[in-house]
């Protein structure tokens, strides 16, 4: 039996026709409204809340537990709980604006360019010299080959009049009439788990001409990436359903870009794209169900180059496509490009942590790198927070507790806070540690006044509907201390037994390396605090941004990049925390608080 399901959002409707027993965020989903789903589905995040009015639907467990249960429904549920039998009216409220870091570190010194754009004036052949144009080219510039793409183009141009030619190493792209030096753009990307940034690059100073942020739009499928090789195992089509919704993406920010900044999208010759090993495979359509299951091996981790018409890019169709190397499953080009920002073969020891939807850990010196990686994201992303959230439009990025409980709190966007982001959940610990309303093992006080209940939970309010223009109290609860714990005991022992591995004290690190949104923005006296890192480490903090971006853009400027990259792959050594017998004592210890 069929139902009729009108969704309304961003001021339209649309009605669907769907069949009885569909369950309602798989439909929102395949016809491509944003309901979050951080669990990939499941019904344990509670965050694709939507407006559901009919006579009568099925409502999962989940949505019971959070909302109750009614006999009709015309309010707040979770999408993924409702089994649709009969019409619905679903109300999707529109997607958060994303806040992402895009800024980085500058690369210094002189690059050597992997692509060069020529302009060409040819001596006319004559009867005594019958030498092809494409080997005239070749002798003139010092060239040995042509795409075919380019051999059309040459036969469609003025020769006489000169010419301009794309060359990548000792092969010519693409031929264009006239002198069109001027038009030669690239693009970076790096491809994070929850948000992707997008770099518009002019090939020939070298300099960024625009960048562009949006949300991965995988992210409907699960917040991490595990939850989305599930989806590829539970559905026929998921596996190429992902890669259909992260190129569409991507395609999309290209072309925003590019019209943003009058540039037309065949003078693009050139992307370089950095992600985690996860996302490398999603996005090239190769199942990473591998990856997921212990040994954790990638089904390639080389790096790798291709056309944009294989990868399916609307770009110029023989534009070079660079993935840097990965190093294992859980240590993927993004942080080979990190590397290519920081120096961590010194004298001295570096430590470079990248916290995102996972957390890559790298320390290195005196010729000699470890990494590891860990499980600790989710948290620092705002998901399994009760209020959690990510890094947009009226996130809580930091939080002060005042003696009689008011809390200063500054939001992203300036607007009525709506929940707490990964550098606000920071702050929050570390404020209940100040105060001394939480124990040494992460425990609520039963004594103080500060103390309040939630749900049966106890908890400290951080926001008053009452007086905030929120629709809901704001808390920081129990629960969420907890996760904090485990997110932070994960972190935490990775430094530790990646310095042991080294066999170096903290105090022999001469530099902390934070990397990504979260090290951007964490407040590092609070991280220190509440132990995510050490606190001998606070004074030697460095923040480099978004370390994966800007890597990624000297990956696409300086060849020298390519060879650095593909060292580095060879010289890592992984150490996999989970196969340690000593990793859960040092978890354990490092979720207690000093």
């Amino acid at each position: 039996m069929k139902y009729q399901v009108v969704v309304e959002a961003l001021g339209n409707s649309k009605e669907i026709s769907v069949d009885e027993g569909a369950n309602l965020w798989q439909i929102l989903v395949e016809h491509g409204y944003e309901v979050p789903a951080y669990c990939g589905g499941s019904g344990v995040c509670g965050k694709c809340k939507v407006q559901v009015e009919a006579e009568d639907c099925l409502v999962g467990q989940n949505s019971e537990k959070r909302f109750g249960s009614h006999d009709k429904v015309q309010e707040t549920r979770l999408a993924c709980s409702v089994v649709v039998k009969d019409n619905l009216r679903v109300k999707v409220e529109p997607p958060n604006e994303l806040v992402v870091l895009t800024s980085g570190l500058v690369s210094q010194g002189i690059m050597k360019p992997r692509l060069k754009k020529e302009f060409i004036t040819l001596s006319p052949p004559t009867l005594a010299d019958q030498m092809d144009y494409a080997n005239r080219i070749h002798t003139q510039i010092g060239t040995n080959s042509i795409v075919t793409s380019a051999l059309i183009q040459l036969g469609s141009i003025s020769k006489e009049e000169g010419f301009t030619v794309v060359v990548y190493q000792n092969k010519i792209l693409k031929a264009e009439p006239g002198n069109t030096t001027q038009k030669f753009y690239g693009i970076a990307m790096d491809i994070g788990t929850t948000t992707i940034a997008i770099y518009l690059v002019n090939l020939q100073t070298g300099r960024e001409v625009g960048v562009w942020s949006m949300h991965n739009p995988q992210q409907k499928y699960g917040a991490d990436v595990v939850s989305r090789i599930n989806y590829t195992l539970q559905e026929a089509q998921g596996r190429l359903q992902l890669q259909k919704v992260l190129l569409a993406g991507i395609n999309g920010g290209i072309k925003s870009l590019a019209a943003k900044h009058k540039v037309d999208p065949q003078d693009i010759v050139a992307v370089s794209l950095v992600a985690n090993t996860v996302i490398t495979h999603l996005l090239l359509g190769v199942n990473a169900i591998t990856i997921a299951n212990a040994p954790y091996v990638p089904i390639f981790s080389d790096g790798l180059q291709l056309t944009a018409l294989e990868l399916g890019l609307d770009v110029y169709s023989q534009a070079i496509i660079s993935i840097p190397p990965a190093v294992v499953g859980y240590v993927g080009s993004d942080i080979i490009a990190d590397l290519l920002m920081v120096n961590l073969e010194l004298n001295n020891y570096g430590l470079l942590i990248d916290l995102g939807t996972n957390g890559e850990i790298v320390l290195g010196g005196k010729g000699k790198i470890l990494a590891c990686s860990t499980a600790a994201g989710p948290a620092f992303e705002g998901t399994n927070i009760t209020f959690g959230m990510a890094g947009v439009q009226g996130a809580i990025s930091s939080m002060k507790l005042a003696d009689d409980g008011n809390v200063e709190y500054a939001v992203i966007g300036n607007i009525p806070p709506k929940g707490i982001c990964g550098s606000g959940l920071v702050d929050g610990v570390a404020e209940l540690l100040r105060h001394g309303l939480i124990d040494e093992f992460g425990t609520f006080v039963e004594y103080s006044p500060l103390v309040t209940d939630f749900k049966g939970l106890k908890a400290l309010r951080i926001v008053a509907a009452s007086n905030s223009g929120t629709e809901d109290d704001i808390f920081l609860t129990q629960k969420d201390v907890r996760e904090f714990q485990l997110a932070k005991g994960a972190v935490a022992a990775g430094i530790t037994i990646l310095l042991q591995e080294m066999e170096i004290s903290k105090s022999e690190v001469s530099a902390l390396y934070l990397a990504g949104g979260f090290g951007n923005y964490v407040n590092p006296r609070n991280a220190c605090v509440t132990g995510i890192i050490p606190r001998e480490l606070e004074d030697r903090v460095i923040r480099i941004g978004n370390g994966a971006g800007a890597g990624s853009k000297r990956y696409l400027l300086d060849q020298a990049a390519v060879t650095t990259g593909a060292e580095l792959q060879k010289k890592i050594q992984y150490v996999e925390l989970s196969s340690r017998l000593d990793f859960q004592t040092q978890f354990v210890d490092a979720m207690m608080f000093e």
